[in-house]
């Protein structure tokens, strides 16, 4: 038998394997990517995502800076302002009211650790001539915030010679309403 040797299948198989396991090799490290071909009849589907936020009309804030008569002395009848700050969404109607405070009997007053009271107004306008009303203060439906409200305070009387020296004090509470 003096013909050419038979080949055997599992050594040409094993030699091609490892051809192409080095070849792959030599391309990952050249960074060649291995990836599969798109196939040029590739389907694409899109859709359309939604955003969307809702804005409730409201406010979210209120605040009060102090109506600061400041050091009086005997036979001054001192004024004060106060300023308001509220934040409201864009034309958001809203009212600000005040309670009658912590020392009312028929007016606002001012009181010391004693019984001494001072008798004081708020106001909504600078010439303290008119009396902020029971139903409160409307404020602009603006398109910008914060809204500042000045409030204008005045002592009822000029402060008699004869008041007791001391801290005078009031709370009022102030409601915002929408």
């Amino acid at each position: 038998m003096g013909g050419p040797a038979p080949i055997d299948n599992m050594n040409v198989k094993g030699l091609h394997l490892r051809k192409l396991l080095t070849l792959a090799a030599i391309a990952v490290f050249a960074g060649v990517p291995l990836e599969a071909p798109v196939p040029a009849s590739a389907t694409t589907l899109t859709t359309n995502l939604l955003a969307s936020a809702t804005i409730s009309a409201g406010c979210s804030a209120i605040s009060a800076s102090p109506l600061a008569f400041g050091t009086v002395a005997p036979l001054a009848r001192p004024s004060a302002t106060a300023i308001i700050t509220t934040t409201c969404t864009a034309l958001t109607t809203s009212t600000i009211t005040f309670g009658n405070g912590s020392n009312y009997s028929t007016t606002r007053n001012l009181k010391s650790t004693g019984s001494t009271l001072l008798a004081y107004g708020l106001f909504s306008d600078a010439g303290r001539t008119t009396v902020i009303p029971a139903g409160g203060i409307p404020l602009p439906a603006s398109f910008t915030e914060p809204v500042n409200t000045p409030i204008y305070g005045q002592l009822a009387a000029a402060v008699p010679a004869s008041t007791v020296a001391g801290v005078y004090t009031d709370t009022v509470v102030v409601t915002l309403t929408f």
